[in-house]
C-alpha cells in the first residue's frame, strides 16, 4: 500500500479491453474488487484456460510502485514462490502476449501502471463469515509455515525496500495525526507511538528478519467450507512485501483478526491466532515482549493513513473500514494494556 499516490483510472471496460489485449482471450464478464491504492477486477473468460480455469483477477497497481524499478517483479517472484510451497496457496500470475509476468502501459490518464493478470483462488475473504477459534488458529498456523518458508527466501529489491506501510515506520505517523478528527483518538495514536518507540526500535537488532508479506488481512485471506467447516485456501496480494523482523507478519495478522470478529471477544481472538502460529513456528522471548504494542501499532497505523488516504481520495470507502470498529478495539487493547495483554495472550 502507498499514501502518497492516486489509484489507477481504469474504468471495466478498459479492464475488460487489457485482457484481451495483451491475454488473448474473450472476456464476458467484469466485476471491480476492493483495492486499497490499485485496482482490482474479477474477470470471466469465455473459454477455460487448461489448469487456470476461467476465472482470474486483474490487478493495475497504483502509478508509484509501478515506477520503482524491479518493484512488482519482485513481489510476484514471492507470490510464485510461495505458491510453489506446500500448504500456502496464493495468486499465480499469468504469462502475457510478450512472454511477461508484468506489462507497464500508459492508461488514458496518462498514468504508467503495471498490469498482472492473477489465477482466480476459489473462496470468500474472511470479512464475511462468522469466524471461530478453529479458522483463527488455521490462520496463525499459515503465518507460521509462511514464516518457515520465507527463511531461506531472499531478494535484494526486498531487502532494502522502505514503505510508510512498515511497522518501523510507525514513527513517522505522528505526520499523519492531522487526519484524525476525533482529538482523543489523535492523543490514543500518538500515546502508542511514543510507546512503541520506547518498547520496540531500541530491540530491533535482537530480532530475526526475513521477508514478510506485510498485510495479512481480513481480506487477503481466503476460506471456504469443507464438510461443514470453514477452512483456509488461499492468501492474496504480495504486495506489501519487505523485509522487517519476521514476528511483524504474526502481530498484522492479529491486528486485522480483531476487526471482524462477531463470535469472538475481538481483546482475545490473537489468543487463537498466536496458538496456530505456535503449532508451526516458535516465538522468542524478544518477539513475545513487542507482539502486544505492535499488534496496537499496526492498528494504529492503519486507522491513521485510512483517515488520510481517505482526505485525498473520499470517493473510497473502503479506506474508511478499519475504522468502523476500529477505534474501539484500539480503545480496549489500550485500556487493558501490554502487560495484561502478555497474560491473557499466553498459551
Amino acid at each position: 500500500m502507498n499514501s502518497n499516490c492516486k489509484r489507477p483510472e481504469v474504468t471495466i471496460e478498459m479492464a475488460s479491453s487489457l485482457v484481451e489485449k495483451y491475454f488473448n482471450v474473450k472476456v464476458t464478464k467484469v466485476t471491480e474488487a476492493n483495492g486499497y491504492d490499485d485496482r482490482n477486477f474479477i474477470i470471466t473468460i469465455e473459454k477455460e484456460l487448461v489448469n487456470h480455469g476461467n476465472q482470474f483477477v486483474l490487478k493495475v497497481t497504483n502509478p508509484i510502485d509501478s515506477a520503482d524499478q524491479g518493484l512488482i517483479e519482485a513481489v510476484t517472484d514471492v507470490s510464485l514462490y510461495v505458491n510453489h510451497k506446500e500448504g500456502i496457496e496464493s495468486p499465480v500470475p499469468m504469462i502475457n502476449v510478450n512472454g511477461n509476468y508484468v506489462e507497464r502501459i500508459e492508461l488514458e490518464s496518462k498514468q504508467i501502471c503495471a498490469v498482472r493478470l492473477m489465477k482466480y483462488i476459489d473462496g470468500i475473504v474472511l470479512e464475511k463469515i462468522d469466524y471461530d477459534a478453529d479458522i483463527l488458529y488455521e490462520i496463525g498456523s499459515v503465518v507460521g509455515r509462511l514464516s518457515l518458508i520465507m527463511k531461506n527466501y531472499t531478494n535484494p529489491i526486498l531487502d532494502k525496500r522502505e514503505m510508510l506501510w512498515s511497522l518501523l515506520s510507525v514513527d513517522k505517523l505522528d505526520e499523519y495525526l492531522f487526519a484524525i478528527e476525533n482529538d482523543g483518538h489523535r492523543l490514543l495514536v500518538h500515546n502508542i507511538i511514543e510507546k512503541f518507540k520506547e518498547i520496540v526500535i531500541n530491540k530491533v537488532s535482537t530480532l530475526r528478519k526475513s521477508i514478510i508479506h506485510g498485510d495479512v488481512n481480513e481480506q487477503n485471506v481466503l476460506v471456504k467450507k469443507e464438510d461443514g467447516k470453514w477452512t483456509f485456501s488461499g492468501l492474496l496480494d504480495f504486495g506489501d512485501s519487505h523485509s522487517d523482523p519476521t514476528i511483524f507478519d504474526l502481530a498484522i495478522a492479529c491486528c486485522y483478526m480483531t476487526l471482524d470478529s462477531r463470535v469472538i471477544d475481538p481483546i482475545m481472538v490473537p489468543k487463537y491466532v498466536i496458538y496456530g502460529y505456535l503449532s508451526v513456528e516458535k516465538i522468542t522471548q524478544q518477539e513475545w515482549d513487542i507482539l502486544p504494542i505492535c499488534v496496537m501499532a499496526r492498528l494504529s497505523q492503519s486507522l491513521t493513513l485510512g483517515a488520510y488516504n481517505h482526505l485525498k481520495d473520499p470517493n473510497n470507502e473502503y479506506l474508511l473500514k478499519t475504522g468502523k470498529r476500529g477505534w474501539t478495539i484500539l480503545e480496549q487493547l489500550n485500556s487493558v494494556g501490554v502487560d495484561q495483554l502478555k497474560i491473557l495472550w499466553q498459551i
